[in-house]
């Protein structure tokens, strides 16, 4: 049952690229840099690279690579913080409005395939269970003496 959920996530993972691909291809852009668009225009507030880094998992180097891409393509803006010159936010430009609104498509269309035939009470309970499982990877949850499939020990993988 364990290698079951490795399998859903290579499955999902997988799925998401080859769905990302046709953005990445017809806006010749980089993964990296379609991540960091959608990152921006998804999370209002979130406006740093430093967020991108600590909230998408994505290395530091690949941030800023794509970054100045984004930059130097016209997609992004960098602009300094008034109270901390240290502090960069980077703005989404009107050049990346179209990458932007066919990339959300693209997630839209992805999470309606892999929640086709749930009920809305089924999606509630996938975004709940979810948000606990975030909540264990941060070091949140309560802790057991024993895990769910009955050992005292957790696998790492």
């Amino acid at each position: 049952m364990e290698n079951d959920y490795w399998l859903l996530i290579a499955s999902l993972k997988k799925e998401y690229f080859n769905r990302k691909k046709t953005v990445i291809s017809r806006f010749q852009i980089s993964s990296a840099e379609l991540d960091i668009l959608l990152f921006l225009a998804n999370n209002k507030g979130f406006d740093t690279s430093a967020d991108i880094v600590r909230l998408k998992k994505m290395q530091k180097s690949h941030v800023s690579l794509a970054v100045k891409e984004l930059t130097q393509k016209g997609y992004l803006t960098c602009e300094t913080n008034s109270l901390n010159h240290k502090k960069i936010h980077l703005k989404l430009t009107e050049a990346s409005k179209e990458i932007v609104h066919a990339g959300q498509a693209m997630q839209r269309e992805y999470l309606e395939f892999i929640f086709a035939g749930f009920s809305k009470e089924e999606r509630l309970l996938i975004l709940e269970l979810s948000s606990r499982i975030e909540s264990n990877l941060h070091g949140k949850a309560p802790k057991q003496e024993s895990s769910t499939y009955g050992h005292s020990e957790q696998k790492i993988v």
